[in-house]
């Protein structure tokens, strides 16, 4: 019975972390897949920038 129990216990831990590896390679999949497209979305353009940086100041 306790052997069973055992058994019962790593076969679910397997299946679980099974079931995230997969959820991660998916997700990953699927953001590579979506970034292909990003230039279709508007105001997906990386803001540059219209100021010069804060130089400090001078001695």
């Amino acid at each position: 019975m306790m052997g069973q129990g055992i058994v019962l216990m790593v076969a679910g831990m397997v299946i679980v972390y099974a079931f995230l590896y997969l959820l991660i390679v998916v997700s990953e999949l699927a953001s590579r897949f979506v970034s292909r497209f990003d230039f279709l979305v508007a105001g997906s353009e990386q803001k540059r920038r219209t100021t010069k940086p804060h130089q400090g100041k001078k001695a």
